[in-house]
C-alpha cells in the first residue's frame, strides 16, 4: 500500500490516486483491472449458463464491494494509499475458486475427449490459463513492493490473498456444497417417502 512517497492521505480521492504518485497508479490499477477480467472470465465459464449464476454472481459483487470499503477504511485509519488489497483479495479468491474445480470439469477437459465438435466449447478453457498469469502477475507485483515498499505493505498483501481465498471457499461452501447437500437430503426425503407409500399400499392390498 505504497502512498507515493512519505505523504499521508486523508481522502478517498488521496487514496485511489495513491497521492499523486503516477508510477503506482499504472502498476496498480493494471493489475486490478488483470484480477477483475480474469475473474469475470472464471466465473463465466463456470456459471455462464447455469441456475447459479446470479446467487454467485451477487455473492462475489458483495464481497468486492466490502473489500473495496475495507481498503478504503483501512487507508483512512491509516493515512496510507493504493488499491492493492482489492487486486491481492481477487487474486486469492479466483485461485481458490480455481484449486477447487474438480479434474473432471469439462472446461479442462480437450473437446476431442468430450466429443464436442463446438469450436465454442473449447474457449472456457482458457479461464484457467488467464487466472494463472495473472497469479504469476500478482505475487511479481508482490515481490516488487517487497523490495521496494515498507514491511507493512506486504504483510497486508499477503493478509489480502488470504482474505480472498477465504471468501472464495466461503463462497463454494455456502452456494455450492451446502445447496447441493439439501438437494441431496431432499432427494433421500422424497425417495423415502415413495418407499413408505407403496408400503402403505402393499398394506391395504393384503
Amino acid at each position: 500500500m505504497p502512498a507515493g512517497g512519505e505523504a499521508r492521505c486523508a481522502t478517498v480521492g488521496c487514496i485511489l490516486s495513491y497521492a499523486g504518485s503516477t508510477h503506482d497508479v499504472t502498476i496498480n490499477y493494471t493489475v486490478c483491472a488483470l484480477t477483475v477480467v480474469a475473474q469475470a472470465r472464471l466465473f463465466w465459464s463456470e456459471h455462464g449458463k447455469r441456475a447459479s449464476r446470479l446467487p454467485t454472481g451477487l455473492f462475489q459483487l458483495g464481497a468486492f464491494a466490502c473489500v473495496c470499503a475495507f481498503q478504503i477504511g483501512l487507508c483512512l485509519a491509516l493515512g496510507c494509499a493504493g488499491v492493492s488489497i482489492v487486486w491481492n483479495a481477487i487474486a486469492g479468491f479466483s485461485l481458490q475458486q480455481l484449486v477447487r474445480r474438480p479434474a473432471a470439469d469439462p472446461a479442462l477437459v480437450p473437446t476431442a475427449v468430450r466429443g464436442d465438435d463446438d469450436a465454442c466449447a473449447r474457449r472456457p478453457r482458457a479461464a484457467p490459463l488467464l487466472v494463472l498469469v495473472m497469479f504469476l502477475v500478482v505475487v511479481f507485483v508482490d515481490c516488487y513492493y517487497g523490495i521496494y515498499a515498507k514491511a507493512l505493505t506486504s504483510a497486508a498483501h499477503a493478509c489480502a490473498l488470504a482474505l480472498g481465498a477465504l471468501l472464495g471457499w466461503l463462497s463454494g461452501y455456502l452456494l455450492h456444497e451446502r445447496s447441493a447437500s439439501l438437494v441431496d437430503s431432499q432427494s433421500f426425503d422424497s425417495e423415502h417417502e415413495k418407499e413408505a407409500d407403496e408400503l402403505r399400499r402393499g398394506r391395504r392390498r393384503c
